[in-house]
């Protein structure tokens, strides 16, 4: 390598390590949990205690979280794997200066990057990565997730369920995934759409009971999330609840387990900088999880 070559390796270096926001991965078994609107609404407590906060969002359907809030997606992830926007470009606003990065239709086309876009791609997440407190991750459900990856076994992942007896069959599953295919060993769950507590308690508890018995995963219990007419109302005004109505039921509940997100330590060295996120969600897209798979992550 010339002189030049190793000067841009070194500052690449010096980019990458000024911080190492911290990784929240949102996972589900099935569709329908209520992940997404759990990803916005954490997203947006977390950036409304003053963090700086990007959510990257897996999704293409209209009830993705850019279209959750209203917002009107023209560039995504893949207009910067084509060199026609920079990542910065492609940032849409959000409430409480969180910042969304539709990621959809770029995911896939990862896995066929050069040389030269991908390093375009690592400089740019260099460079929001720095200003970054979390990385906030709304994969898509189930095992079609190409960002599953970013479930490194040193970072937090969240996986949403709900508390019926399918719901916990599907959760299984996915903890399966996640502990043969990337040795996860600890995940946090939240239950989602709860008539009461105590539903929620018995499906966590039999939830954890399983992770522990077939699978020796540590499970934490985030809380839950309560079947509320005004996160409907919320929606239909495209707005998240704790934002719309900081009161409901459920922003009490979604403000409460940012606060818990917040206070979980951060990621090791190793773990956390933004040359391994990078390159985590470039492996995503070549090799998807699968059972009895492990990816070095």
């Amino acid at each position: 390598m010339s002189v030049r070559g190793n000067d841009q390796a070194e500052g690449l270096r010096r980019m990458l390590g000024r911080q190492n926001p911290r990784v929240v991965t949102l996972v589900s078994g099935a569709r329908g949990t209520g992940k997404t609107s759990a990803a916005v609404n954490l997203a947006t407590a977390i950036a409304a205690s003053g963090r700086s906060v990007l959510l990257l969002d897996e999704n293409c359907e209209t009830r993705n979280a850019a279209g959750m809030l209203g917002t009107r997606t023209t560039v995504d992830l893949m207009d910067v794997i084509r060199g026609g926007r920079s990542l910065e470009q492609s940032l849409l606003p959000g409430p409480e200066g969180l910042m969304i990065l539709p990621a959809g239709r770029g995911v896939p086309a990862l896995s066929g990057l050069d040389e030269h876009a991908r390093d375009r791609l690592v400089e740019g997440f260099a460079r929001i990565g720095g200003a970054l407190d979390y990385i906030v991750v709304d994969t898509v459900a189930g095992a079609a997730s190409r960002l599953l990856p970013l479930a490194h076994p040193d970072q937090e992942s969240i996986l949403v369920t709900t508390a019926d007896a399918p719901g916990q069959t599907a959760a299984y599953g996915m903890m399966k995934l996640l502990q043969s295919g990337l040795n996860k060993q600890r995940l946090s769950i939240l239950v989602s759409m709860v008539h009461t507590e105590a539903e929620a308690d018995a499906a966590f508890r039999n939830i954890a009971a399983v992770a522990r018995r077939y699978l020796g995963i540590d499970v934490n219990y985030l809380g839950s999330v309560p079947k509320d007419r005004r996160m409907g109302d919320a929606e239909r005004a495209h707005r998240p609840i704790v934002d719309m109505f900081p009161h409901a039921p459920s922003s009490l509940q979604f403000r409460n387990q940012a606060r818990q997100v917040m206070q979980w330590p951060g990621p090791g060295e190793a773990a956390g900088d933004m040359e391994n996120f990078v390159r985590r969600l470039i492996l995503g897209s070549r090799v998807q999880v699968r059972p009895g798979t492990y990816l070095a992550a």
